[in-house]
């Protein structure tokens, strides 16, 4: 299935914080699936070419850029395809926690909420209270905004039970005991 090359692909440069990724380690990356598939090295090449040929041609959403250099023809494609990786992991949670602190991970945590609200509404409503209860923060705040931004982005009726109160409860409160830095200016 493409898609799930292109997931993995997205999810791995993600990762890495990449934009762009080098042709040789695309190459590398899409041979160790296809060998997965085919057991057969020299198959994998052919396979490998013709894939980069359908993406590129045909959809345009892997494109080179330069020489020797491959990327999604937006980054949001890239952050797109790197949620729906996510999403079907069996340890979404865990996995979005240790993405949580880090604003590179934003859009994409956005976009696996609404993925995961698609199908069902346990495990969205999971990774909202997992993000909600989280305490690892780069900033006071950080993962209850987000988890409000998530709970906005999918609707409180793609969600089990009241959460959307109970998040909006727990942040009037921390920002009633924690009040912003900047609030003295006001």
């Amino acid at each position: 299935d493409k898609r799930v090359m292109l997931q993995r692909i997205a999810l791995a440069m993600h990762e890495a914080k990449q934009k762009e990724i080098p042709a040789q380690e695309l190459r590398k990356s899409l041979g160790a699936v296809f060998y997965e598939i085919l057991h057969d090295w020299r198959a994998v090449e052919k396979a490998v070419n013709r894939f980069l040929n359908v993406i590129e041609e045909r959809t345009g959403l892997l494109a080179a850029r330069g020489e020797g250099v491959y990327a999604f023809s937006h980054l949001t494609f890239q952050e797109y395809l790197a949620a729906l990786a996510i999403a079907a992991r069996d340890d979404y949670v865990a996995y979005t926690l240790g993405c949580v602190p880090d604003s590179w991970w934003r859009e994409v945590i956005l976009l696996e909420a609404g993925e995961l609200s698609r199908r069902e509404k346990e495990p969205v409503t999971r990774l909202i209270r997992a993000m909600a209860d989280f305490r690892q923060e780069p900033q006071p705040y950080h993962n209850l905004v987000l988890a409000a931004e998530c709970l906005r982005d999918v609707g409180s009726n793609r969600v089990q039970g009241d959460v959307e109160a109970e998040v909006k409860r727990r942040l009037r409160k921390e920002l009633e005991v924690k009040p912003p830095m900047w609030s003295h200016w006001l």
